[in-house]
């Protein structure tokens, strides 16, 4: 027998002790009915609301199922039909402990925050909620928020890391992509057991517990995606009891719920990798047979602080490498600037640190000139060079700082700024250009470097962005990073992404080459950051080879094969 007793929705009916409904037949097969519809629940028992055709199917998924995943993105609504679905279940299924989990307090509290505002907004919805005290229906808390229902159901919501030991029939997990699967398990395993009071109580044959995902697509690497893809399969074979379903921006879109000019916004700020994530759900990531696989990369991502210029009084050593792009094409490479930070350890290797990330699209050479100058000269006057690829537009980059440069601020001059492997023809010019030519032999050692550097650890590259934005909410406003400052932690997670897509591929020649696996996919964020700390390992390689001898490497001059100074080191 089917639990349907003492059901919310029946409200109309006076509330009696359980089997003295005299209508109980016409109840029962409605409450089946919204049960399997959800969707036609939430516009009937909350009216004026009114569903979009595909926030009806998820509606109507998430009920029917027993596990369920709705990948979408920002602007959707996500924490609105959230919302809704949670109450709704607590309807349908009275006497039922709701638990809701996302990775922090501050997400945790979200879902809790929306249904005290929607019982603001709505008096169908508010009559369903029992009141805390006269004046507030939701306890919220960073420790715990609680919705308690009149029929006896709870909403409880949670951060993670507070949610072992919590019993519960259905548990629904926001931001589902940065929780951590091992203690979800721990969480989720025992509500497979859970049996409600009412079941219990009176006997009735008890419902399958629920398991629900609300997230925005992640990387490949993530333990949700191998979820994802365990319900997309199982749904796939037939089995009606998993849904699952990703949407793209312009659902929102088509639907009324966001302006196409929130998203072009957003694309416009956003790294092109992290867009197609956050907005049109697709889970990027490691091409099969990555050479630099994304758990290598993530090893790398400690840095909390990033600079936007030199600390006072640093010592510390800097480059700046560039990888250069200047089309205006729609999906174009971008022009990526880096900043790599280092200092010598005691055997003479280096600790390197990426401190600044930017991207310029479809800027020409002159802009970037510009910009470089301001980096090296201004922002960080301890750079040493400027190393950035030479071919194709790049070859004639260096016809860009052949004049002096004048700081319109400060009105300081600056002067010409010349390749490091040609003869100095301009003795008050700085050989401070070191350009890459790349051939497959050099193609080969900035891969090698790089995953050397990797493997050991000694590289650091910024945080996650998701990580420094959750961190943001507990700050005070007026310390909070800028715009500015957060997209580096971004154009940071669209290079592990690029570093994922790179792949050993064998030429006609039979050279081994690292490079995307097929055109289309972008690499000018890893090409910048192999290039900089290529230089950087031929200079430590240098350097320790001479601090054996007591004599530090202060710089590396031109081609490191062929270079006098080069010959003369080997014969030191």
């Amino acid at each position: 027998m089917i639990d349907t007793r003492r059901h919310a929705h029946a409200r109309n009916t006076p509330r009696t002790r359980p089997g003295t409904i005299t209508n109980w037949d016409a109840i029962e097969k409605q409450v089946i009915y919204y049960r399997t519809h959800m969707d036609m629940f939430i516009e009937s028992a909350f009216e004026p609301v009114k569903l979009t055709p595909i926030q009806h199917v998820i509606a109507r998924g998430v009920g029917n199922a027993t596990t369920s995943a709705v990948v979408a993105p920002r602007g959707y609504g996500k924490t609105w039909l959230t919302a809704f679905i949670a109450v709704s279940l607590g309807c349908l299924y009275p006497g039922t402990s709701i638990l809701v989990v996302a990775p922090t307090a501050d997400q945790a509290t979200r879902i809790a925050e929306k249904i005290r505002d929607l019982c603001n907004e709505n008096d169908n919805f508010k009559n369903e909620i029992k009141p805390t005290n006269a004046r507030t229906y939701v306890s919220i808390s960073k420790d715990e928020s609680m919705v308690t229902l009149k029929n006896g159901s709870t909403i409880c919501s949670v951060p993670i890391v507070r949610a072992r030991s919590r019993r519960a029939k259905m548990v629904i997990v926001d931001e589902a992509r940065d929780i951590d699967m091992d203690i979800l398990r721990a969480v989720v395993n025992p509500t497979r057991n859970e049996t409600r009071y009412n079941a219990r109580t009176y006997g009735f044959e008890d419902f399958d517990s629920k398991l629900i995902y609300i997230t925005s697509a992640c990387p490949k690497n993530f333990a949700f995606y191998k979820e994802f893809e365990r319900i997309v399969q199982r749904r796939a074979a037939g089995d009606k009891s998993y849904f699952a379903i990703a949407l793209h921006y312009k659902t929102p879109i088509a639907e009324g719920l966001t302006k196409e000019s929130f998203y072009e916004e957003e694309r416009s700020s956003n790294p092109e990798t992290t867009f197609q994530m956050e907005y049109e759900s697709k889970f990027l990531g490691s091409s099969e047979n990555s050479a630099l696989p994304y758990d290598l990369v993530q090893s790398c991502r400690t840095l909390n602080n990033i600079e936007m210029e030199q600390p006072k009084g640093s010592k510390s050593r800097y480059i700046i490498s560039l990888d250069i792009a200047t089309s205006k094409a729609k999906g174009s490479d971008n022009s990526i600037m880096m900043v790599h930070k280092f200092n010598e350890k005691k055997d003479g290797s280096f600790n390197r640190q990426v401190v600044h990330i930017r991207s310029y699209n479809g800027v020409p050479l002159d802009y970037l000139t510009e910009e470089v100058r301001k980096y090296y000269h201004i922002k960080f006057p301890n750079s040493e060079k400027i190393v950035y690829d030479a071919r194709g537009i790049g070859d004639s980059f260096d016809r860009f700082f052949d004049k002096a440069w004048i700081d319109t601020i400060s009105g300081r001059e600056y002067p010409p700024l010349v390749v490091d492997d040609e003869p100095l023809s301009n003795p008050d010019a700085q050989q401070a250009l070191h350009p890459f030519r790349a051939v497959n032999t050099l193609n080969q050692r900035i891969y090698t470097n790089l995953r050397v550097v990797l493997e050991k650890q000694m590289i650091e590259l910024p945080i996650s962005y998701r990580i420094v934005k959750d961190q943001q909410t507990e700050v005070e406003e007026s310390k909070r990073l800028t715009k500015e400052e957060l997209a580096n932690y971004l154009e940071a997670d669209a290079l592990q992404i690029e570093m994922g897509n790179i792949v050993a591929k064998t030429g006609a020649s039979g050279n081994v080459l690292y490079d995307v696996p097929r055109s289309g996919m972008h690499k000018d964020r890893y090409s910048s950051l192999a290039m900089g700390n290529d230089y950087i390992s031929e200079l430590e390689k240098e350097n320790i080879r001479l601090h054996r001898h007591g004599t530090p490497c202060i710089g590396v001059l031109g081609n490191l094969d062929d270079s006098p100074f080069n010959r003369m080191v080997r014969h030191f």
